[in-house]
């Protein structure tokens, strides 16, 4: 029960007013991750390797003459991936195998666990088979899914209402105004109109059915 007062006095968000806590650390805003004029004098070189938690003879920045990599102050961390690290050490990030606030390489997004290897530990991951069965993993439902979305198939709806899903109204038969198959190939459509519709006049009314027989002769009811 002691704890319960404790974890609600924690819970108030007080860090504005006392200066403390993780909205007052380096790093929770993303200027604090920005980096820096690349450093002149050993002051502003010591001041950068202790920003990215380096010892300043560790500390090497990418050389200005460098455009595609340098960046600034940021270090060059080397190219050490997760392989290269001990895989029974404790980390902030166990399946990057990286600590919070560590200065990461710049080709990071390159050499991700999942992409490639270097120990030979995870070779069974990388292999053709592999590939081929997660590429199948991922396309295959996607295909199905799609089928079932958009194929119009007997044996498709015949799932979806085995499903009770139904999210389209059924297709009517599409109408055409002229009889085009009858003035085809080298006659004109406009002599064969089809009624499509037909409006019945109101009771006490006369009835024009005959009219619109003489009309349109080639209707949909007619054949």
């Amino acid at each position: 029960m002691v704890t319960l007062p404790l974890l609600f006095k924690r819970s108030l968000h007080t860090t504005v007013f006392r200066g403390r806590g993780a909205v007052a650390h380096p790093g929770w805003f993303p200027r604090d991750h920005m980096p820096g004029n690349y450093p002149k004098t050993e002051e502003e070189r010591r001041a950068a390797a202790i920003r990215y938690g380096l010892r300043p003879e560790d500390y090497t920045p990418y050389p200005p003459d460098d455009s595609k990599n340098h960046i600034g102050d940021y270090p060059d961390a080397g190219i050490v991936t997760a392989e290269h690290r001990d895989p029974y050490d404790y980390y902030s990030d166990f399946h990057q195998r990286r600590n919070w606030n560590e200065p990461v390489m710049r080709q990071a997004m390159r050499y991700r666990v999942e992409r490639c290897t270097f120990t030979g530990l995870r070779d069974d991951l990388h292999t053709p088979m592999a590939s081929i069965s997660l590429l199948t993993q991922v396309l295959v439902p996607v295909v199905i899914l799609f089928m079932v979305m958009l194929y119009n198939g007997e044996t498709v709806r015949k799932v979806r209402d085995w499903c009770f899903v139904r999210w389209f109204n059924a297709k009517f038969p599409k109408q055409y105004p002229y009889d085009f198959m009858r003035a085809f190939p080298n006659q004109d459509p406009r002599d064969y109109p089809i009624l499509n519709y037909s409006f019945e006049p109101a009771e006490g009314g006369k009835n024009n059915a005959e009219e619109d027989n003489a009309l349109h002769p080639f209707n949909e009811t007619s054949r």
